[in-house]
């Protein structure tokens, strides 16, 4: 398809150069490097659809919530190099893999302990949303939340009794 399309400007601007209406080949070339740059953003928008559905499928499987999740286990099951994988979640997310993953963890974590017959252990709950030790737990969720677990249940349930 770039191919002709390169063809076609070739030709048509040959034949308006041997006119004299436009100057050769300076705007030859202008027109056709223009062309070849048009085609490459679609194939790149087209490449990051494609990613886009692969990747949210991915997600909503809920791997991340296996503690011996890694990013290269992501991108091995995703046919994905790294940096395709990061510039998907930066453009995507707007920020990187890790965080991503760490705020999809938190609101895993979040999820449950807005469940009305929560009662399990803090540190049981944070390893089955994917946390495999418990400083790494409390520092994502103080960052996403600006609270601790527990904080985050008293609000919760204070908020359910008085609606």
């Amino acid at each position: 398809m770039l191919f002709g399309a390169v063809l076609t400007y070739n030709y048509m601007l040959k034949e308006l150069a041997q006119r004299k209406i436009l100057p050769t080949k300076i705007l030859l070339n202008e027109l056709v490097s223009k062309e070849i740059q048009n085609e490459s953003v679609i194939e790149e928008g087209f490449s990051h659809l494609l990613y886009e559905e692969r990747v949210l499928d991915y997600l909503k499987q809920e791997t991340y919530l296996d503690p011996e999740f890694t990013i290269e286990k992501m991108q091995k099951d995703l046919k994905m190099s790294r940096s395709q994988l990061s510039q998907f979640f930066k453009e995507y997310y707007k920020q990187n893999v890790l965080k991503t993953i760490n705020s999809l963890r938190i609101q895993a974590v979040c999820s449950a302990l807005e469940e009305e017959d929560f009662d399990m252990n803090i540190e049981e709950l944070a390893l089955r949303c994917g946390f495999s030790s418990r400083a790494s737990f409390y520092r994502n969720f103080s960052f996403e939340k600006d609270c601790t677990p527990f904080e985050y249940r008293d609000r919760v349930i204070k908020k359910d009794t008085y609606l």
